[in-house]
Formats: C-alpha cells, sequence, structure tokens
C-alpha cells in the first residue's frame, strides 16, 4: 500500500511539472505572444495621460513569460522583427502643381511594441501570414505616398526633409529624404493606419 501510495504521489509530481513546463511561455525578444480565449482585464493610458482598465478579448506578453491555461487559452506569436519592402513605388501620382511623378522607396518597417500601436496591428495582422502583412503594409505606404505627393511641388519633393507638422499630419506622417541621393532619412514616423514604425530610407521623384 506505501508503495502505491508514494508511486501516485510520484507519477502526480511529474505530471503537474510537465503540465508546467508545456505551459510556461516565454517571449523572444523580436516577438509578441498574444494570449486568447477569455476576457482579459488591462490597464492602459488614454491619450489624455489618464489611466483606466479595460476589458478586451487578448493579453500581449513582450519580453517577458507567463502560463498559459490549458484548453482555455490559445497562443499565437506576432513577430515584432524588421520587414524590407524593396519594391515600394507610386506611378505618374500628380504633384500639387498638376505633374504627374513617379516615386521609387524603399521602406524598413517593423510592428510596434507600444501598447497602442500593438493592439492596432493584433487587430489587424494576428493569425496573417507575413507575406500578407507584407502586401497590406506596401499598400499603405504607397496609398501614403500619393497623399503627400498631391500636396507637395516637385521642388519640395526633391529638398524638403520632411513635410511640415500639418501635411503629415494630414497625410499620415511621413518623412522624406532630403534629395533622389539621400540613403538615409533622421525621422522616424508612426503610421497609424498599419500600426507599424517605418522609415523610407530611400526614395526618388521623377516628373514626366
Amino acid at each position: 500500500m506505501p508503495v502505491l501510495v508514494i508511486s501516485a504521489v510520484v507519477v502526480g509530481f511529474f505530471a503537474i511539472l510537465m503540465l508546467f513546463v508545456n505551459n510556461y511561455l516565454k517571449a523572444e525578444p523580436n516577438e509578441a505572444l498574444i494570449l486568447t480565449g477569455r476576457k482579459y482585464r488591462t490597464q492602459i493610458t488614454d491619450k489624455s495621460g489618464h489611466e483606466q482598465v479595460i476589458t478586451r478579448g487578448w493579453r500581449a506578453i513582450v519580453g517577458g513569460a507567463t502560463l498559459k491555461i490549458p484548453v482555455i487559452e490559445k497562443v499565437s506569436r506576432l513577430s515584432l522583427e524588421l520587414m524590407n519592402l524593396a519594391d515600394v513605388k507610386v506611378v505618374s501620382a500628380y504633384s500639387k502643381e498638376g505633374v504627374p511623378v513617379t516615386i521609387d522607396a524603399v521602406a524598413n518597417v517593423k510592428i510596434s511594441s507600444e501598447e497602442e500601436m500593438l493592439a492596432r496591428a493584433v487587430e489587424r495582422f494576428l493569425s496573417t501570414p507575413r507575406q500578407q502583412i507584407h502586401q497590406i503594409i506596401k499598400e499603405t505606404l504607397e496609398g501614403q505616398l500619393r497623399d503627400i505627393i498631391g500636396v507637395l511641388t516637385v521642388e519640395e519633393l526633391y529638398q524638403n526633409e520632411t513635410c511640415s507638422s500639418a501635411r503629415c499630419s494630414n497625410s499620415r506622417a511621413m518623412s522624406w529624404p532630403r534629395s533622389a541621393s539621400s540613403s538615409t532619412s533622421s525621422t522616424s514616423r508612426t503610421s497609424a493606419t498599419t500600426g507599424a514604425t517605418w522609415r523610407p530610407w530611400a526614395s526618388a521623384a521623377r516628373p514626366r
């Protein structure tokens, strides 16, 4: 009888240990763990700086670890790695002067780990294939480029390192290199549309 009790205790201990190991999750530095399956109470800071508690159907773990509740919770992984978009292009978009302009750009894009931006990314990109995310962001950036071209002259496209605050606000916050030969842009903007932080690192404007 004592042997059976000891055996049951040992088996129970290892069962609990395996349950713990299988449900203890660590987030890598380049990813966010998204847990779903029940309601979560989360404390956030709104735009006015006030803290409030909200309830939503997911929670995110960035740069940490957590225990997943078996059966009830499901975990998904959202990559925070840098994505290179080398084929961002707008053809024959009309500048402020009505001149058709073509823009070729290379953008380095990543999903931000900031709470507000990550929440938007979760809503749009969770369980979405990486290639499809690339395509969505590419199309969004091209739309932003087209918007900005419409409020700038060709001269401004070449000379302005960044657009004015008002224009950036109206055009979803995009920055420009100083000229076609510029290789980097010193200003990083946040795209509220995609939930991603991005930099256009090289671009060219050619009047047609």
